[in-house]
């Protein structure tokens, strides 16, 4: 499978490699510090569009002979959108499905994303990948980071609403969790439990029409807006302001109702 972009690691948490497959799907990478006793692991994501099923595999002997994998399309391709952290010399772990995660973690997210959408909605929140890190082992890789200065989640996963009848995802959020599973930040979601109207999210297709309306013709930007507990869609037009002023006209949909929620322009300093 050609132009298929691929990870190395080293022991499953020490970055070596980032590197795409030749026309005839073969990966090539260099190892500067090879270790004979290390594990070697090559890992595909769906950082950007998975046309094929992500996965970590074990290519420790390929030193001494190419390593064969055998990787399975997907039916239906979802770009991965909830972004991730780079870390100095440790690579963290990719959460594919949610049984790989320790029982206690898996328990507490099935609580709290319940307790929110209630047990319906939650059949329709698919996760989409994520990060597992083991802050222990990124500090001692990294003795000069004082982890009182940088704390990140442990568990940071992403989860997508999926339209199982279009096949396509609806909206992406994240869910950020410390080492004993506490919610670190907010849910983006919707109170759906106790607000069931909100259960509904129309497409991008459907609030672009509206955007248009209004003469909004870029992609709008989705996301959860926690004063209203509703998800919206923003839509920005720009025009040349008086100095170095840009004037932003910004339009945001309610994709529940699909109807403008608000709208506004802002004199902004756009910088590229």
């Amino acid at each position: 499978m050609s132009k298929k972009w691929g990870t190395i690691i080293k022991n499953n948490e020490e970055y070596i490699d980032f590197t795409s497959s030749d026309v005839s799907g073969v990966y090539t990478f260099t190892d500067r510090k090879y270790d004979s006793t290390a594990t070697y692991q090559f890992e595909i994501l769906n950082s950007w569009n998975n046309s094929v099923q992500t996965g970590r595999y074990d290519i420790t002997g390929v030193k001494n002979s190419p390593v064969i994998l055998k990787l399975a399309a997907t039916n239906y391709p979802v770009a991965y959108t909830c972004g991730t952290l780079m870390y100095p010399r440790y690579y963290a772990r990719e959460a594919f499905f949610l049984d790989d995660l320790p029982a206690k973690i898996q328990s507490k997210i099935r609580t709290y994303l319940t307790d929110r959408v209630g047990e319906d909605f939650y059949k329709k929140l698919i996760l989409n990948g994520g990060q597992w890190v083991n802050l222990k082992k990124f500090y001692s890789l990294n003795p000069k980071i004082d982890p009182k200065k940088f704390r990140a989640p442990n568990y940071s996963l992403c989860f997508m609403v999926w339209d199982s009848v279009k096949h396509k995802t609806l909206y992406n959020f994240s869910l950020n969790l410390d080492e004993r599973g506490s919610l670190m930040g907010i849910i983006e979601l919707p109170d759906i439990k106790h607000h069931p109207e909100k259960s509904i999210i129309i497409d991008s297709a459907a609030s672009n029409l509206v955007a248009r309306q209004y003469s909004f013709t870029s992609e709008g930007e989705i996301m959860y807006d926690p004063k209203s507990g509703s998800i919206i869609r923003e839509y920005k037009n720009y025009k040349k302001g008086e100095g170095k002023y840009t004037v932003v006209d910004h339009l945001w949909i309610d994709v529940h109702t699909g109807k403008v929620a608000d709208r506004r322009s802002t004199n902004e300093v756009i910088v590229y």
